[in-house]
This record gives structure tokens, sequence and C-alpha cells, in this order.
């Protein structure tokens, strides 16, 4: 039984994602599905094969795939196709609390941080990637640790101060670390 999954491709990311799929054996080949970029319609678009051994890797791919679309590199999206605990959410500001014109801007600016300073000690601290595009966050990593990285986020979204929100961050992933 063939199962296809088509993902819509925006027109300035027809080229980064063209060029992912010239370079990556890995969907094609590891995991047995065919792919194919469709310029016109702007789709992705994943298929199995006769010889799938598992659905599942038809799922697994457009995630890969769709994480590359959200901004994550190529190398942080590979991690969702090699390792089996590996998850992406979505989620906007506005689903926090609703902010607009210059509010919005600055919670932005919070979550970012003064050259990026807040948005990497979030990420190093929970083991997580994040993107954030325009008023909509991105998060890869574990569940556990997405779960951390989203209450660190969602306070500085809702107007903590980036320190109170360190201190913070530093306890709990202190405690997750004396967990494991």
């Amino acid at each position: 039984m063939k199962s296809k999954t088509s993902l819509p491709v925006r027109k300035r990311d027809s080229c980064p994602v063209s060029k992912v799929y010239s370079t990556q054996e890995g969907v094609d080949g590891s995991f047995h599905l065919s792919s194919k970029l469709k310029d016109k319609a702007n789709i992705a678009e994943l298929k199995t094969r006769a010889d799938t051994p598992d659905i599942r890797n038809l799922q697994r791919c457009a995630d890969f795939v769709e994480a590359f679309l959200h901004g994550f590199e190529v190398r942080d999206a590979i991690a969702l196709l090699r390792m089996d605990e590996i998850y992406s959410i979505t989620f906007s500001i506005d689903d926090v609390k609703t902010l607009r014109r210059d509010h919005m801007s600055r919670a932005i600016g919070r979550l970012a941080g003064r050259r990026g300073k807040t948005k990497f000690a979030i990420e190093n601290s929970t083991k997580t990637r994040i993107v954030i595009r325009n008023s909509t966050i991105y998060i890869l990593g574990s569940y556990a640790n997405i779960e951390i990285a989203k209450d660190a986020i969602c306070s500085l979204i809702l107007g903590s101060p980036a320190p109170k929100a360190y201190s913070k961050l530093r306890a709990v992933t202190a405690r997750a670390a004396e967990r494991f």
C-alpha cells in the first residue's frame, strides 16, 4: 500500500529546499521513500515505495522537511530522522498573551536578547533549538527539555526580566539533571 504526504513550500523557501533535496540521500536511500519537489505547485511530496520497511519513515521524513521549512538548520533537523525521542512544537506569542504593535516587538526582543544571548542561553541550558519567526516560535528537542524551554519563553513573553528567567532556568535545569 502506497502512502504519500505533501507539504506546502513557500516561494522563498523553494531554493533552499531544492538544495537539501539534492544533497540529502537519507530520505531516498536509507528510508526507502520517494521525494519530489514540485516547483510550480510549491509542494514537497514524499511517497512510500514498495520496499519501504516501515510506514513511520514517511512521518519522520515529513517532520524533517517541515523542521527545515520552519527555519532549523539541516543538521538540527536531521536529528528528527536519526533519534526517536526528538520532537518539534510550534506556538505563537498570542497563545501566551495578546500583544499589539510595540509590545509584540518588545516581547520578541526579550526572547532574542542582545545579539541572541537570551535565546542561546535557553537553547544551551535546555539542549533544544529555537527558531523565532515573526510572532511564531518553533522548538526542537526532547519532550522534557521542550517543556522547560517553553516555560522560560512564556515567562519572558509575560514580561519577566531576562536575569530572573536565567536564574529560574538554572534552578529547573539543575533539578532535571539531578533526576537523571
